[in-house]
């Protein structure tokens, strides 16, 4: 067996053992983690045609050539149905019109697998199979880009929206899906790189291999372990989706002229509580903490501040770490032990905070009070 077999074995066996192992494990028969374990598995099966055209078994049984279990047209919209339920957002409604190009494609397939079985196959070598076959491969491209980008620009709005929340991005960004995404957007580059360079289509054919491989098993993962982005907000909060807002019920931004003196209060309250140094602080506990709507908060951070609650948060922490930093008491603690004191609850959000704000590291900071 060739390297090249063993590559595709696991990347269609790892798509469907770890889509049905997260589909039985499921917490509480979950649409987040079916969605999720569907995908794996759709991607899984769809991998196998190629498998078996590379192993000549149509060659013996030429009737599975038009199997259907080609899915581009339904683990993008499982993908993104997934994202849109992690995120926390306001569940999109699922309706069979989601699907339908999946059905299709589905309903397609199948009429040319009974052709095939009753001895009227298509001529796969025909002028009318070539260009079908090509309208359809080009469909699914267009397809697969599309809610690639489309789940890419919705998990740059729910960083947007948890940044406006919540004070700590740690599970809440989705970045390793994004990541995903970009990578898968990267192997359809491939093709294209095969009709320039003929020569390169084995380099090309493993380079790709192995990145789905690898995305599968890295989509699985970080999919059963991520949390809902925005789970602790409240159902007022959920309603704000890509800019649509309920009508207001009895919440209005209060008066212009008194918004300076409620902000300055907000000040004020977090620096003598010390609230910042709440690792987990979000702008509900902070509105309940004031004694005000979530939405005149955070109108009146962006409005004074400029900043949105994230930054506006962790810029009191970082003031709190150069305090840390240069007082003696506190020379025991690692930077990470600063971090955790200042309220921050990670090293990388500490040093690209405080290097965000200040212009420096905590190390340089550090190192030119100390020689000052």
């Amino acid at each position: 067996m060739e390297a090249s077999d063993i590559i595709d074995i696991i990347g269609i066996s790892q798509g469907i053992i770890l889509g049905l192992l997260i589909f039985l494990n499921r917490p509480d028969n979950s649409k987040t983690y079916t969605y999720l374990s569907l995908y794996l598995v759709s991607i899984g099966l769809t991998s196998s045609l190629s498998v078996l055209e590379d192993w000549d078994v149509f060659v013996d049984y030429p009737s599975l050539y038009f199997a259907p279990v080609n899915f581009f047209f339904l683990f993008p919209v499982l993908l993104y149905l997934y994202t849109r339920e992690i995120s926390g957002f306001p569940r999109e409604r699922v309706t069979w019109k989601l699907f339908l190009p999946g059905i299709l494609e589905f309903l397609i397939w199948s009429v040319l697998l009974v052709f095939a079985l009753t001895g009227n196959a298509p001529d796969l070598e025909s002028d009318a199979y070539g260009w079908f076959e090509g309208l359809y491969y080009l469909a699914a491209l267009i397809f697969m880009i599309t809610y690639l980008v489309k789940i890419i620009r919705f998990i740059t709005r729910v960083k947007k929206k948890a940044e406006d929340n919540f004070s700590s991005m740690t599970h809440k960004t989705l970045s390793w899906l994004r990541i995903g995404c970009f990578l898968l957007l990267m192997t359809f580059l491939f093709p294209i790189v095969d009709e320039i360079e003929p020569g390169l289509e084995e380099s090309t054919y493993y380079a790709e291999t192995i990145i789905n491989s690898v995305m599968l098993f890295w989509l699985a993962i970080h999919g059963y372990k991520q949390t809902v982005v925005l789970g602790m907000q409240t159902p007022g909060e959920q309603e704000q989706v890509e800019g649509k807002e309920k009508p207001d019920q009895g919440t209005r931004v209060i008066p212009l002229e008194g918004d300076k003196k409620r902000y300055q209060a907000i000040e004020k309250l977090i620096e003598k509580k010390e609230l910042y140094k709440r690792q987990e602080l979000t702008l509900s506990q902070l509105a309940e903490e004031a004694d005000i709507h979530q939405k005149q908060l955070s109108f009146l951070i962006n409005q004074f501040s400029g900043k949105n609650f994230f930054n506006f948060i962790n810029e009191y922490r970082v003031r709190e770490a150069q305090q840390l930093l240069i007082n003696k008491d506190f020379e025991h603690l690692s930077f990470l032990g600063i971090a955790f004191e200042a309220g921050f609850n990670s090293k990388a959000t500490f040093n690209a905070t405080f290097k965000k704000v200040t212009g420096q590291t905590p190390r340089q900071f550090k190192t030119s009070k100390q020689s000052a």
